[in-house]
């Protein structure tokens, strides 16, 4: 799973000009990320006696229940659509 984010998160950034808005689009990829797994870290890591079930016990009810991942998730939310904009802009200036 991970390297199928990563491989996507370089393909996503491949084509940015701009080093710094790419350092900066990856280090918030990784914080919000990395915050959301300390988040649930009891969980995942302390409960050894947890049977996984196949949903997940994890629903997004009780992620945006924790403000630092629901501030971090509108952060990367802004900055991916950002992107994704410039993005598309850049390809339709390109095909006129």
């Amino acid at each position: 799973m991970i390297l199928i984010a990563s491989y996507g998160l370089s393909r996503f950034i491949s084509n940015e000009p701009n080093l710094k808005a790419k350092i900066i689009f990856v280090s918030i990829f990784i914080i919000s990320h990395a915050i959301t797994i300390l988040a649930f870290s009891d969980l995942i890591y302390y409960s050894p006696g947890l049977i996984w079930p196949t949903p997940l016990p994890f629903s997004l009810q009780a992620s945006l229940e924790l403000p630092i991942v629901s501030i971090l998730g509108i952060i990367f939310l802004i900055t991916f659509g950002a992107f994704a904009v410039r993005k598309l802009l850049n390809v339709y200036a390109t095909n006129k």
